[in-house]
């Protein structure tokens, strides 16, 4: 009896010392997963910085593209009052009107 008592110690032991080695083990990979979190929320935060920096440049971009675009138009409105002033003399030169 007292080695079968002494059997059950020892499988207990050991039964106790490979759990242990499995809580280490687990608390390894609790504590990596913990890691790679946080580095997962700095990451999500310079990906939202970055978007906000882009929609940013994006506005800057639109606004600097405009202004060609704006200096046309004003060309051509200029070009179209000038075509329309030049007509209007010579038809009143000529006493057209």
């Amino acid at each position: 009896m007292v080695d079968n008592m002494g059997e059950r110690v020892r499988a207990v032991e050991e039964g106790l010392k490979a759990t242990k080695e499995r809580l280490i083990k687990a608390e390894d990979i609790i504590d990596t997963i913990h890691k790679l979190t946080m580095s997962i929320d700095r990451i999500a935060g310079q990906v939202d910085m970055q978007s906000k920096d882009i929609a940013n440049m994006s506005e800057r971009i639109s606004s600097i593209e405009d202004i060609p675009r704006r200096r046309w138009n004003e060309v051509v409105k200029t070009l179209i009052a000038l075509g329309l002033g030049m007509l209007l003399e010579y038809y009143l030169k000529r006493g057209a009107i």
